[in-house]
């Protein structure tokens, strides 16, 4: 959202989890981007497409590391 509060960017995800071997479970997935205003600030991410995986151990430590598709 910008400081004036005109612009906002939101992100819609799917992902699906799975267990790993090592206790570990992975959240392969995918997060669109939209921006809900006619400004020009914040139009950069509008229709952004990124992959991403969502990982987190028997500790609760995780790691997210996200693609654009370009």
């Amino acid at each position: 959202m910008t400081k004036d509060g005109i612009e906002i960017v939101t992100a819609t995800g799917r992902g699906e989890g799975r267990m790993t071997r090592s206790a570990t479970a992975t959240y392969p997935g995918t997060l669109f981007f939209n921006v809900l205003s006619s400004g020009a600030k914040l139009a950069f991410p509008n229709h952004i497409i990124r992959f991403n995986e969502y990982e987190v151990d028997e500790l609760g430590g995780y790691s997210f590391k996200s693609w654009e598709w370009k």
